[in-house]
């Protein structure tokens, strides 16, 4: 009966599909998931129009290509979290904020050094928030956008005797050209809380 279900809903499934992948920005999650005893993982994309789930074994980049297409838009931005896998298949993202705030927040609580970090990360995002919310033009967003590269890149310059810590700046090293996508791009959220959202009520 489940098999007959999903054969009449296969054609409303791929239309589904064919939207997200037409999409200016996608919200992009995968959370672990067993199916018989065996990992697999649950990967959730979301749109301003659409949620669209499919379940795989593989975590890899090779989904992204299954359901977005084997090159997404060029100007199409995804929104995730540090996952490889997003890098892997597409260069415009959106890191998430809501993650690297909360790991700038733990470690802040377990090392003295990293309390300055999480302290301008936090100011930072909130200061860049509400200068979006205030819908400046391009002209204002480039110059916002490029001061606050150069913030990031002085905390990820110093040097940090903590492992944890040194991993915290290592993160947003490896994020720097994609933390700051949503200032100069209104449409985008600064974090990927829409899929996250979508993902936990699977």
């Amino acid at each position: 009966m489940t098999e007959r279900v999903a054969d009449q809903l296969r054609p409303a499934y791929e239309e589904v599909k064919d939207s997200v992948r037409e999409s200016d920005v996608v919200y992009c999650d995968e959370t672990g998931f067993p199916v018989d005893g065996d990992q697999h993982w649950v990967w959730t994309f979301v749109t301003d129009e659409d949620v669209f789930y499919t379940v795989d074994e593989s975590r890899g980049s090779q989904v992204l290509e299954a359901v977005l297409g084997d090159e997404l838009a060029e100007d199409a931005t995804l929104s995730c979290d540090g996952w490889s896998a997003y890098p892997s298949y597409h260069g415009k993202l959106q890191r998430c904020w809501a993650h690297l705030l909360r790991e700038a927040t733990y470690t802040a609580e377990r090392h003295e050094e990293a309390e300055p970090i999480s302290e301008v990360l936090h100011d930072l995002h909130d200061d860049l928030t509400a200068f979006d919310e205030e819908d400046p033009p391009a002209s204002a967003r480039e110059r916002r956008r490029a001061q606050a590269s150069l913030c990031l890149e002085e905390l990820v310059r110093a040097d940090y005797e903590a492992e944890e810590v040194t991993q915290l700046a290592e993160k947003i090293r490896n994020g720097l050209g994609c933390w700051l996508t949503f200032v100069t791009e209104p449409e985008v959220d600064s974090t990927n809380n829409r899929a996250e959202r979508a993902c936990a009520i699977r």
